[in-house]
């Protein structure tokens, strides 16, 4: 009898010292309450929430940031007293707050109860991520403007785990409200993110040598060292297992569970960055590498002002709502879908054959509100396609239309000029007249000071900040941030990396990029007709020769006066 209640004394002791441990290691709760295994680099980042204040991860792409924030979030609440906890989390936008962590916040809620577990009270998703128990808000997910810290102030507790998502997209003035929140030595800073703009705070955060960075425990995700690089994997890629070598990395050996196989990055997505973007470029080195670009290494346009035109668009989507911490009440900063003025503007970058696609950038305001890839067709079916998307965004007749003027989209400009729509003939070789906003240089043509009038547009340096936007594409931003740039030897004039050679790197043409830089390009002045009609037709004539449709608009656009003062 004494020996069997030993026993059970033993298994009672067992179990509350598992349950400590639990509560203790998230790494092990998070595979009792939830089922799930990590592997050594999430649990070396849960380790050290435990064990530091503060945690900066600067992370490759899918590498389970996000999935991971929202365990040991979920952890956090589970295992701390109600009346000690509270849990704030924030990203650069609405939509990577709500659509993102907090998605992944409520799989684990759920999760818990499939299985039997309790984790207390409820998370709510609209208007804002929040999370209360017994009607007591403990835990929020919002995303103030930048520069806007008050929006955390008011929030106090013995232990207060501050998440910051996507960290390199934050403004500094945010990260100083973060830090007035943690004021007590059981509260955890996690700071998380794909290391994309050099300039940013979250840099500084990672710097080892930036007094900044003293105080937090740095962690780096390298794609290279992902679990499933294994040697049988890459060798399907002889260029990736040369430049694992190159590097010094060996080839992953550490077992994983079939459910992590299928959410990590793997070989193929690293081949093909590697192929497709270059292994030297910003793209590969902050998606791939998980390390900060160097200002020196950027291309016309920086891979982090890209990023931040993406963000906007998100904002603009789906809005911002913070919660007003006196009366725990949703209160919207930003409507979704702000209102944007002005007449649609379709940029069109025309594809002449093979496996490029035709693109339309749908503008109004400062926004592209979409993006529209087509095989190539012919120049009439393409005008035509191009004036349906304008019906599309409610703009039948007052659209304004900017295309290639010289090979097939020619053919283009002169069938919507037909159908009486607006439309400029952007002619890349052109000499261009415009100079750069400090006012000293200026363009070898127009295509450099098409490329260049985006840059500026998206330096956030400029006077007012910088306020265009575009929609998220991973297409979009290897073409943005693959040309380079230079400048005319013995002139002050800028000049853009040759298309051939961008191919090269790039592996396609920048269709996609071109039709957003039309989009926003605003021509100044309009070259005459008669130095293009000459030239304007030959690459159309040669392509269809024996369409009489084409004839027939060439011959038309050739004699009508009226056509020529409408545009040309």
């Amino acid at each position: 009898m004494a020996g069997s209640a030993w026993v059970d004394r033993l298994a009672t002791l067992y179990e509350l010292q598992a349950k400590k441990d639990s509560h203790r290691n998230p790494a092990i709760w998070v595979n009792d309450i939830l089922g799930e295994d990590m592997w050594s680099m999430q649990t070396e980042i849960c380790e050290s929430v435990r064990d530091h204040r503060f945690t900066a991860v600067q992370s490759c792409h899918a590498a389970g940031k996000s999935h991971l924030a929202s365990r040991l979030s979920a952890w956090w609440i589970a295992t701390t007293p109600m009346d000690e906890v509270f849990l704030v989390t924030t990203a650069p936008t609405a939509r990577q707050v709500a659509s993102i962590l907090w998605r992944y916040i409520q799989r684990a809620h759920n999760l818990a109860k499939e299985r039997g577990f309790t984790i207390p009270g409820q998370i709510l998703s609209s208007p804002i991520p929040s999370w209360k128990i017994n009607g007591e808000l403990v835990g929020i997910g919002q995303k103030p403007p930048d520069k806007e810290d008050s929006a955390f102030q008011g929030f106090h507790a013995e232990k207060i785990l501050v998440v910051i998502d996507e960290a390199c997209g934050v403004d500094r003035s945010i990260w100083d409200a973060v830090d007035s929140l943690v004021t007590n030595e059981s509260s955890r800073v996690l700071a998380i993110g794909n290391p994309t703009d050099p300039s940013a705070h979250f840099r500084q955060v990672c710097s080892p040598d930036s007094p900044l960075g003293e105080k937090w425990n740095k962690i780096r995700i390298d794609a290279l060292r992902s679990p499933l690089m294994t040697e049988e994997a890459c060798s399907r890629y002889p260029r990736l297992v040369e430049y694992m070598k190159e590097e010094g990395i060996p080839f992953a050996t550490e077992p994983v569970s079939s459910t992590l196989q299928k959410t990590l990055v793997g070989p193929t997505w690293v081949y093909e960055s590697m192929v497709g973007w270059g292994k030297e470029s910003s793209l590969f080195k902050s998606k791939v590498r998980a390390l900060f670009p160097e200002t020196s290494s950027e291309g016309v346009i920086p891979l982090a002002w890209a990023e931040a035109a993406m963000a906007r668009w998100e904002q603009w989507r789906d809005g911002t709502y913070i919660i007003d911490p006196d009366t725990e009440e949703p209160v919207c900063l930003v409507e979704p879908r702000a209102q944007q003025t002005g007449n649609i503007v379709i940029g069109a970058d025309i594809a002449d054959g093979g496996e490029d696609s035709t693109v339309a950038a749908i503008r109004q305001g400062d926004v592209v509100r979409e993006l529209i890839a087509f095989p190539s067709k012919d120049p009439l079916t393409t005008a035509d396609d191009l004036q349906e998307i304008a019906v599309k965004h409610g703009a039948p007749t007052n659209a304004k239309y900017i295309v290639d003027g010289i090979g097939v989209g020619s053919g283009v400009v002169a069938k919507l000029r037909r159908d009486s729509q607006d439309t400029y003939a952007f002619i890349a070789a052109a000499n261009s007249h415009r100079k750069d906003t400090t006012g000293k240089m200026t363009f070898i043509n127009d295509r450099a000071a098409a490329w260049w009038n985006l840059r500026e547009l998206l330096n956030p340096s400029r006077k007012g900040g910088a306020v265009i936007a575009f929609p998220r594409d991973d297409k979009l931003l290897a073409e943005l941030t693959c040309p380079r740039f230079d400048t005319q030897p013995g002139t002050p004039k800028y000049k853009i990396e040759k298309k051939d050679d961008i191919k090269t790197r790039l592996g396609r043409s920048t269709d996609r990029a071109d039709a957003v830089i039309h989009a926003y390009w605003l021509p100044s002045d309009v070259p005459p007709y008669e130095e293009l009609k000459d030239t304007a037709w030959k690459a159309v004539d040669e392509k269809y020769p024996e369409n009489p449709n084409v004839d027939a608009v060439v011959e038309k656009w050739d004699t009508d006066a009226d056509m020529r003062l409408a545009g040309w």
